[in-house]
């Protein structure tokens, strides 16, 4: 689900990154974060059936650059809807932000 304000506060404080040599570690992974940088950020065209052989190299030398600095990456999938239906609220939520923004980018 994400941490509500995460991106906003890492813009406005950029003073706390700090660079780091990052090898020879496990590293967990979101995997719905990973699968929006790699494929909807990458600018491959998602309108006409996906690019899924671009994006399977996208992910491949994801995990090449990873496996070179001795990274072994854990993917974590939460999977979809459970029983309980816990997430309704947060889905829709956030469909509807995003008719919003989709309306205000339509209006300006």
């Amino acid at each position: 689900m994400g941490v509500q304000g995460l991106t906003t506060f890492l813009a406005n404080h950029q003073m706390i990154y700090q660079e780091v040599q990052f090898r020879r570690s496990r590293l967990v992974i979101d995997g719905c974060n990973l699968n929006y940088l790699l494929y909807f950020k990458s600018g491959l065209d998602e309108n006409h059936g996906g690019e899924y052989a671009a994006y399977r190299n996208l992910i491949e030398n994801f995990i090449t650059a990873l496996r070179t600095c001795e990274i072994t990456p854990y993917v974590v999938l939460d999977g979809g809807s459970d029983v309980t239906d816990k997430k309704v609220e947060t889905v829709a939520k956030r469909s509807e932000d995003r008719v919003q923004r989709a309306h205000q980018a339509a209006v300006s």
